[in-house]
């Protein structure tokens, strides 16, 4: 039997750049307090960086807020990193496939490391 690993994170909001609403942006750190990126998709975002870096596709993420004990966030890491979210005037937030492209490029990358 294979075990998945279990990957813990934690977000925190940082300041928007400029024209972004305020609050939208947030900074991710993994549990050595390394920050991994800062983006508006924290929990998509970061299971790139992280798939990136190799880890196991097959992982779970677990994402809290900073200073919160409890998760906020879960998701398997291959499954995240598929999404991102697109928000236009036409309909709210939701989830959409990431640029099949880019998502190759770094799958390579992580294969050439």
């Amino acid at each position: 039997m294979t075990s998945v690993s279990s990957i813990h994170l934690t977000y925190r909001k940082t300041p928007s750049a400029p024209g972004r609403p305020p609050n939208s942006h947030f900074t991710v750190t993994d549990a050595t307090g390394r920050d991994l990126c800062s983006t508006r998709t924290p929990l998509l975002s970061a299971a790139r960086v992280l798939l990136q870096e190799g880890h196991d596709p097959a992982s779970t993420i677990f994402m809290a807020r900073e200073g919160e004990t409890s998760w906020a966030l879960k998701a398997p890491l291959g499954a995240a990193a598929k999404l991102t979210v697109r928000e236009n005037d036409a309909c709210g937030p939701i989830f959409v496939a990431y640029d099949a492209e880019k998502l190759a490029e770094l799958k390579t990358n992580r294969l050439a490391a």
